[in-house]
Order: structure tokens, then C-alpha cells, then sequence
């Protein structure tokens, strides 16, 4: 039960004011005086294996989607939604070495290609609405690490920080914006290990704001055919942490990115 005295603290707390010198240091120095609305956006991660959906479910996002082409795993898909009328821009950029004809390669080439990556995300970004796709960022990863080491095998991780420090600079300027992003990652098993894990920048993790993980589930038939069927789990959600554990099959409606928003900034659990 709350005494009096204790009511009157309470009180106290919440209706204490500063003297308008201290709240004009702390405005002219960059704090404000109330929290903005966050705009409708989600920043993801989609991981997953060969083939399970995680372009499909990315380009679901709100458009215009700018959809960088890292992998050229994705011809077909994007048709697909521009069929239907989506606004959907395409860059494809590839990296020195992913190829068959990699001989004679020198750093420079490995540093132009990040750098025309960066510059193809920045022009994505200028924009200011709608969705970034990078797929894949676990490409990306690659890409940045040899523009920094080029084809060496054997790197200490002390040296990693400057592309560290780069990849999170990418994210961070998706914050700035109020876009939608989606960075796309490849999964293979851990070392020596079958237990699989998220290839490329492990501090994805931490930056974004829901970690989506996506499945293809092959039923057998009794006639001998194999019933093939799609669905995703969210791992973390931010915004609303109730939302951890929710998994929605692609026979759904809200197989959609769309699903996602809603439970980031509407949903009441």
C-alpha cells in the first residue's frame, strides 16, 4: 500500500523540472525534450540456407526496393515481383574472385569493388524511404575483408576492426534514414561442427533490429512426391520482445514483411 510520504516522492519525481539555463545547455548541446515518433520502418537480418526463401520474404518490404544483386542466386525471383507491379530497382554488383577467372588480381581491384558496393548503397540510401535489400551481406562481408587482405588465408583478428568499423558504418546510416533494410545472410555449418551458424559480419546481430530465420520443409508424399513449404521464425524483435518465438508458414497471409511491421510498431500483445 503507498503511504502518503511515499506518494509524495513519487510525485515529486515526476513532476520535477530543470531551470530553463540547465534545459537550453542541454538543447543547444544536441539532447531534446521528447522522444520522436520512430518511423515505420524495420531494419532485419534474414538468415538461412540454399534456397529457403530469404530473398522471397525480403522483397515482401514496402518499395521502392533497391535490391543490390551480390549474389547471382536471385535471377527469377525479382521477376517474379515485378510482375505483379512492385517498384522494384536492381543493381548487380559483383565481387573480384567469386568467379572461375580470378587469376592476376591485385588489392586495387579488391578496393574498387567495395568502394562501387558503398557507393551503390549510399545512392540507395539518399532516397530516404522504402527498402534496402543487401544480398548477401555475408558477400558484402567477403567483399570489404579483401579489400582490406586481399587473398590472404591467415589474418589476426586484431586486424579486423577497420572493416569492422566500415560494415557497421553501412547500418548505421540505414538509421539515419527512415528506410526499411533487409541484410540477407548465407548459413553453413560452425567449424567442425554441424550445428550451422550465419556466415559473414557476427555483429549483424547486435545492430539490427529483428533477427529472421528462414526454413524450406520437404514432406514426403505417398504417391513419391515431395510437398515443399516455406516458413520463418522470429529470433529477436526489438521493438517488441513478446514477438520472439512466433513462427508463420508461408501458406499464411502474413508471410509477409508487412506482418513484421505490424508486430514492430502496432501489434499489442
Amino acid at each position: 500500500m503507498t503511504t502518503n510520504s511515499q506518494a509524495a516522492v513519487q510525485t515529486q519525481a515526476t513532476t520535477t523540472v530543470l531551470d530553463h539555463a540547465t534545459i537550453g545547455r542541454l538543447l543547444s548541446s544536441g539532447f531534446t525534450n521528447a522522444s520522436p515518433k520512430p518511423p515505420r520502418r524495420l531494419i532485419v537480418k534474414i538468415e538461412g540456407l540454399d534456397k529457403s526463401g530469404k530473398t522471397h520474404l525480403a522483397l515482401t518490404a514496402p518499395p521502392p526496393i533497391f535490391h543490390i544483386d551480390i549474389d547471382v542466386g536471385t535471377e527469377g525471383v525479382v521477376e517474379k515481383f515485378r510482375a505483379r507491379g512492385k517498384e522494384i530497382y536492381i543493381c548487380p554488383v559483383r565481387y573480384p574472385g567469386a568467379g572461375l577467372n580470378e587469376g592476376g588480381l591485385g588489392p586495387d581491384d579488391y578496393k574498387r569493388a567495395w568502394a562501387e558496393l558503398q557507393s551503390r548503397i549510399n545512392a540507395a540510401l539518399s532516397v530516404g524511404k522504402g527498402t534496402l535489400i543487401l544480398d548477401t551481406w555475408t558477400e558484402a562481408y567477403e567483399m570489404a575483408r579483401l579489400s582490406h587482405f586481399g587473398k590472404l588465408t591467415q589474418v589476426q583478428p586484431h586486424n579486423y576492426p577497420e572493416v569492422y568499423a566500415e560494415l557497421r558504418t553501412i547500418i548505421r546510416r540505414v538509421y539515419e534514414t527512415e528506410m526499411s533494410a533487409v541484410f540477407i545472410h548465407k548459413m553453413a555449418p560452425k567449424f567442425n561442427s554441424t550445428e550451422l551458424e550465419a556466415k559473414g559480419f557476427a555483429d549483424t546481430d547486435f545492430l539490427v533490429q529483428s533477427d529472421i530465420r528462414v526454413y524450406r520443409d520437404s514432406l514426403p508424399l505417398q504417391d513419391g512426391r515431395i510437398k515443399t513449404s516455406f516458413r520463418f521464425l522470429i529470433k529477436t524483435m526489438r521493438p517488441r520482445q513478446e514477438a520472439m518465438g512466433i513462427q508463420v508458414a508461408s501458406t499464411d497471409p502474413k508471410y509477409d514483411f508487412n506482418y513484421l511491421l505490424y508486430l514492430a510498431h502496432d501489434w499489442v500483445p
